[in-house]
């Protein structure tokens, strides 16, 4: 229960600062929905397609497309790279984490056994 109250304390306080922080509701909105892209897209879509799919992929995957959405939007102020957003260079990375993971383990492990 102690650690629950300290989290909970934390994450308020992680709130108001983004309160202050923001400018507007929408751009509340716009970073929640692009963290939500980024990290759900690519695990829900080649999870489905990828036979023998496990969750290193998945996370791995949200590891990287979060990493290079955050890195890429502060780097560059919010103007991307070569005319990319942050959005989409963050779904790319996620895909190309998920893919490297994927073959590596079906490389070393054989298509049917899992880690």
């Amino acid at each position: 229960m102690r650690y629950f109250c300290s989290a909970l304390a934390a994450l308020t306080l992680v709130g108001v600062a983004l309160a202050i922080a923001l400018g507007s509701v929408v751009d509340a909105l716009r970073i929640f929905y692009t963290l939500l892209t980024v990290s759900f897209f690519v695990p829900i879509l080649a999870g489905l397609y990828a036979p023998h799919a496990t969750t290193l992929e998945a996370g791995t995957s949200i590891a990287c497309g979060i990493i290079a959405t955050v890195v890429t939007q502060f780097a560059t102020a919010g103007r991307g790279i070569a005319g990319l957003t942050a959005d989409v260079i963050g779904v790319a990375a996620a895909l190309v984490g998920f893919a490297i993971v994927y073959l590596s383990r079906l490389t070393l492990y054989g298509s049917t056994r899992t880690l």
